[in-house]
């Protein structure tokens, strides 16, 4: 029983070894380094001097580091929060239809990841094509003209 737990915690660790090898060289150490280095005023090339919490300190007194960290926080809050509800939302609701209606919905979501991206551009390019495209009469009624979505800032980033 002893001999076959010993060989079984040996292959497993033949087994792992080269991934941790890997990960430690690639990731641990570079990491490890990284923290030393927020110690000193390293300068990237050449050694730096050891300085303690001197860094710390002085990026808690920025002003743009301070609005760095809100603008993330507000940016999580109002985009990631919101979309994995809606996405939760979603997936219950796709999971409650059935037969043809689920098949439907389905291929809706998955046909943009399936085709390629320039054929999905060529399609959404088509249907926003200031002279031909689908949504050309609704640019009409907004702008006055037939012009092109894509050379113009107010049209451009509503529909992005």
């Amino acid at each position: 029983m002893r001999d076959n737990r010993l060989s079984q915690t040996l292959t497993a660790l033949i087994l792992v070894g080269p991934f941790l090898a890997v990960y430690g060289v690639l990731f641990l150490y570079p990491t490890i380094k990284m923290i030393i280095m927020t110690f000193t005023d390293d300068p990237l090339i050449g050694a730096g001097k050891w300085v303690g919490f001197q860094n710390y300190a002085r990026l808690w007194s920025d002003f743009l580091f301070s609005a760095a960290v809100w603008n993330t926080f507000y940016f999580v809050l109002l985009t990631v929060i919101p979309s994995t509800l809606l996405g939760l939302v979603l997936a219950l609701g796709v999971n409650r239809l059935s037969g043809w209606w689920q098949s439907a919905v389905l291929a809706a979501f998955f046909v943009p990841y399936i085709l390629p991206v320039t054929v999905v551009f060529r399609i959404w390019q088509w249907a926003l094509d200031g002279q031909f495209g689908i949504y050309a009469p609704l640019f009409r009624g907004f702008f006055n003209s037939n012009m092109s979505v894509y050379r113009s800032i107010p049209a451009f980033m509503p529909v992005v």
